[in-house]
């Protein structure tokens, strides 16, 4: 008698490497999805698109709509850099004031006497 553990029928046998064949290709794409070089919230963005049109990772991030993330993403970035580099005047404290000399104050202006008055 054999070991009913090693007969198989060629449908299970069929169905079973379909299932390990979808799981290797599984495990491939979000290999590719981890190393490419895109933000966490684009690769949310690529999955849903996969997912959504039937297509893989790799084809989903070919897509023009994930280019257009991407670009938006460099845009947005660009505009944050920018906005922060024109900062370069720190907002004055009043211990700053008490190490100040009389003559950096405006003393022809209302504001120039108050500030060394304090």
């Amino acid at each position: 008698m054999e070991n009913p553990q090693t007969v198989q029928n060629p449908a299970e046998t069929s169905n079973i490497n379909e299932l390990v064949d979808k799981r290797v290709e599984e495990k491939l794409e979000e290999n590719t999805l981890a190393s490419s070089n895109v933000s966490d919230e684009i690769k949310t963005e690529v999955k849903n698109y996969a997912k959504a049109n039937g297509v893989s990772i790799s084809q989903a991030l070919k897509s023009p709509y994930v280019s257009f993330l991407q670009e938006e993403e460099k845009k947005k970035q660009k505009i944050e850099k920018a906005s922060l580099g024109n900062n370069h005047r720190a907002p004055i404290n009043s211990s700053d004031l008490a190490s100040m000399k009389p003559t950096d104050f405006d003393m022809t202006s209302k504001e120039g006497r108050e500030d060394y008055a304090k």
